[in-house]
This record gives structure tokens, C-alpha cells and sequence, in this order.
């Protein structure tokens, strides 16, 4: 599958300044060179998924924020899994590591619930 191009960059200055510093945080700790764009790109990508899957939709409105957590990462993972193609290097890390994957992709989990849960 191939992901889609994110709809805008639209997300808040304070979010874009936080996955930076998370993206700086993990280039010193494992030694890479992740691209800060690329990476918010590709986070774009999966967030942009993940407000149109049904099932998640489901979850938002019959849930806490708390309890649509669970569903919320599980969608991520296979959304992950299919994009490893494009990104394999960050997604891998994404997959491997559930610390790094809820710093990064929690940033949108209060959003991608309270947008999915208006329908």
C-alpha cells in the first residue's frame, strides 16, 4: 500500500516544534540521521489514516480517550506495517520501539479522537 500525501502541513507550531525535538532526541540516541521533514511528513501520512479508518471512528464515540488508546496504537502498527516499504528504517524503529511510537504518534491521538468521535 502506498501512503497517501499528507493533506497540509496543519499541524500547530508547538506539535511540529515538539516531533523535531523528538526527532533530535532520537537521531542522538540511535545514531541515525533522520530527516525532521520527512519524518513529520510521514507522521502526517499515518495521522491522515488514521482519521479515516471506520473502526477507529467506532472506537471514539463508545470510548474514553483513555480506553480508545489501545485501538488507536493497534491501528498505527498495521498502518506501520504497510507503509515499510516507503519508510522502513523509521517504521521499523516505530514498531520496535512502543516508547518512541507513543512520544511520536501520541502528539495526534488527543486530535485524531476528539475529531473522530464528532463523526
Amino acid at each position: 500500500m502506498k501512503l497517501p500525501i499528507a493533506e497540509a502541513f496543519d499541524l500547530t507550531e508547538g506539535s511540529v516544534k515538539r516531533l523535531s525535538e523528538i526527532i533530535a532526541e532520537l537521531n542522538t540516541r540511535t545514531g541515525k540521521q533522520y530527516d525532521s521533514d520527512l519524518v513529520i511528513k510521514s507522521m502526517l501520512q499515518i495521522r491522515d489514516l488514521l482519521k479515516k479508518s471506520p473502526s477507529l471512528r467506532q472506537y471514539a464515540k463508545a470510548n474514553t480517550e483513555q480506553d480508545f488508546a489501545f485501538p488507536y496504537y493497534e491501528s498505527a502498527d498495521d498502518i506501520l506495517i504497510e507503509g515499510l516499504s516507503q519508510n522502513q528504517d523509521f517504521f521499523t524503529l516505530l514498531l520496535n520501539n512502543d516508547d518512541v511510537k507513543k512520544e511520536t504518534l501520541g502528539i495526534f491521538l488527543p486530535e485524531i479522537y476528539k475529531e473522530l468521535r464528532r463523526g
